[in-house]
């Protein structure tokens, strides 16, 4: 089943779908000439604060929906992990290297930021 959907949004799109673009045909919203809108608000909110954050992260010409999931730009989008899960593309992310990241990210900070 997972896979026909995969294929069928393959086709559509015209080439292998991203885990972005998944998400949004999964949330997709009742406006089809409207894709930033989801089918509830919340999907909506955490998919702008995901894009928010990647554009913050990489620029204004960051391809956000077409790059790997940041899992930096998650979990500063989502605002952690609460209750155990990401707020978006939880089963894709690897918990313990956004903990390592975070580990380093801090420890260079308490060090006087700079890091060579």
């Amino acid at each position: 089943m997972v896979l026909t959907l995969l294929y069928i949004q393959s086709v559509q799109l015209g080439h292998e779908p991203t885990v972005v673009e998944v998400y949004e045909a999964g949330h997709k919203g009742k406006d089809p000439t409207n894709p930033d809108v989801l089918c509830r608000q919340t999907a909506s909110e955490r998919l702008g604060a995901y894009r928010d954050e990647m554009i913050r992260r990489h620029g204004p010409d960051c391809d956000w929906r077409h790059v790997p999931i940041d899992a930096q730009a998650v979990h500063a989008s989502g605002g952690g992990k609460a209750h155990g899960r990401f707020s978006l593309f939880d089963g894709m992310i690897n918990t313990q290297e956004v903990r390592a990241s975070q580990r380093l990210a801090s420890s260079s900070q308490s060090c006087g930021g700079s890091s060579r």
